[in-house]
């Protein structure tokens, strides 16, 4: 079955199963954990479980979608703390020995909204050229999204490491990428790294 197939839930619906689930686990004595907060929590999160696999959902690791770094811009109210855009969504992996990290990033970073989304990692030679030949795996994977279907800004910045070209290696320096048209587009390069040093 493709994602997109997989039939999205109403508010209703949820509302439905939610009631549902959490008359059936409250039992005598929830007043006790609804005053206490910890406790309180603790018991909605394991109905919110359950409310999920009623609703045929596999539920996401509840820190999943921390993120490095983000910056946001105020916008005109001066004194309205609630009136900002999410500008920019940062992920850092420093594990470029596992592509499953680096695609991993990518796609949380795909269900965030948000202008840009910048990926910096650090590819090993192997994973570098399976990066630039498997990119098409991600670009498919975006357009299959249900929830993602907007034009996505990225930029993805691979910092320094050794390659290989022909038969040696090579030092890079840091490279940086756009996401055009479904294509990996090259930025104009940079010398950041000091000559004589290595990664």
């Amino acid at each position: 079955m493709s994602i997109s197939s997989i039939p999205s839930v109403s508010p209703l619906k949820f509302w439905e199963v939610f009631a549902s689930v959490v008359k059936r686990n409250l039992v005598d004595g929830w007043e006790d954990k609804y005053a206490d907060p910890t406790k309180w929590t603790l018991l909605m999160k394991i109905n919110l479980i359950e409310i999920g696999e009623e609703l045929h959902f596999r539920s996401i690791h509840p820190e999943y979608y921390r993120i490095d770094m983000g910056y946001y811009s105020l916008g005109s109210a001066v004194h309205n703390y609630y009136d900002w855009d999410f500008e920019v969504a940062i992920e850092h992996e420093n594990n470029g020995k596992s592509w499953n990290y680096w695609f991993d990033e990518f796609v949380k970073l795909a269900h965030i909204n948000c202008g840009l989304r910048v990926i910096i990692t650090y590819l090993g030679p192997y994973q570098f050229n399976r990066f630039k030949n498997n990119f098409s795996q991600l670009i498919n994977l975006l357009q299959s999204r249900k929830y993602c279907k907007n034009a996505l800004e990225w930029l993805i910045v691979i910092g320094p490491n050794w390659i290989v070209e022909g038969k040696s290696k090579v030092r890079r320096d840091f490279i940086a990428y756009t996401l055009e048209n479904r294509q990996l587009n090259e930025l104009t390069s940079f010398s950041i790294l000091q000559q004589g040093r290595n990664p």
